[in-house]
């Protein structure tokens, strides 16, 4: 819910990772560096193919109040920047 305005996620339908497409353009190498700042790390979906947008997500070894904190960090991230980007 924290997300559905920044990105789009798929289903999974198993495993340990979740696709999501970014719904607006940011800069992917200013992404990760902001997300490390907040203490989170994703894979960007071009290290798999994945057009530009793209990031991989892994949920396996955490916890439901982790998972929630993770995801207010990365919004976090992707605020700061789009304020760059403006």
């Amino acid at each position: 819910e924290q997300l559905h305005d920044k990105i789009s996620f798929s289903n999974p339908t198993g495993g340990i990772y979740i696709w999501g497409k970014l719904k607006e353009p940011i800069n992917e190498k200013q992404l990760i560096m902001q997300s490390l700042k907040q203490e989170i790390a994703f894979m960007p979906g071009s290290i798999f193919g994945a057009k530009d947008g793209y990031i991989r997500l892994s949920y396996g070894k955490v916890n439901i109040n982790q998972i929630e904190e993770g995801i207010s960090r990365l919004r976090e991230a992707i605020l700061v920047c789009e304020n760059n980007v403006r």
